[in-house]
């Protein structure tokens, strides 16, 4: 019985001693430096077809092997380039998908296209609602053969992709700072060659307005010429 009671003794010490290196093991762990790099990420949200300037990035620390192999990993690679799509705050800065700055708008057309840039104001543009990226239908007003009397309203050109607004947003400020609004006058539009001609007459002969189009719709709508008389339907 004696036996008994001194072989649970020891075993209740080397139970005591194993709990004790395992605490002390987790202590040591948790202790422990955690390697990071460092890698370029954008402190706002920066629009498709922006040049990058340094108060637009910031420097995150991501464990490493964490972090994407193609981020930049120093702001000056960086500076200076041309977004190719919009990256969100807090994304790390891919520099495969930067364009550089002297590469222009031109190295951003999809191939075999073309971009064309017309006026709008508060309600030929859509009272400033519309933004990078949006697809419309660009529509016009004048004189055709379809009515002798009245001026015809007919679809120019559909599914066209906004490629830039002005060069830059124009946004008036109030005295308290907030924004109370944000206007463009000039649309940038990615076309086939056949609709910048379309487009750039229908500048010229009429009224061009555009309708924005919902942002998972892009199928052909059949729209048929109006004038005055067509309303009467």
């Amino acid at each position: 019985m004696k036996k008994v009671y001194i072989i649970a003794a020891i075993l209740a010490v080397l139970s005591g001693a194993l709990l004790f290196l395992y605490l002390g093991s987790l202590e040591t762990s948790k202790g422990a430096a955690v390697q990071t790099e460092a890698v370029v990420t954008a402190v706002r949200d920066i629009p498709a077809y922006t040049t990058i300037d340094a108060s637009m990035l910031t420097m995150t620390n991501y464990p490493v092997g964490s972090a994407h192999p193609k981020a930049a990993r120093n702001v000056s690679d960086v500076v200076g380039k041309t977004t190719e799509s919009a990256i969100l705050t807090g994304e790390q800065i891919i520099t495969e998908k930067l364009k550089s700055e002297n590469s222009g708008l031109s190295y951003m057309l999809p191939d075999g296209m073309r971009a064309v840039t017309i006026a709008v104001d508060e309600v030929s543009g859509i009272a400033g609602f519309i933004k990078i990226g949006d697809y419309v239908d660009v529509i016009c007003n004048t004189k055709t053969e379809y009515s002798a009397s009245y001026n015809t309203t007919f679809v120019v050109a559909q599914n066209i992709k906004v490629a830039a607004l002005d060069k830059q947003l124009v946004t008036t400020t109030a005295s308290d700072g907030s924004t109370v609004a944000t206007s463009y006058t000039f649309l940038t539009l990615f076309v086939t060659p056949q609709q910048s001609l379309d487009i750039i007459h229908s500048y010229r002969a009429g009224v061009l307005s555009v309708a924005l189009r919902r942002f998972s719709d892009h199928a052909a709508a059949n729209m048929l010429p109006v004038d005055n008389n067509d309303l009467l339907r």
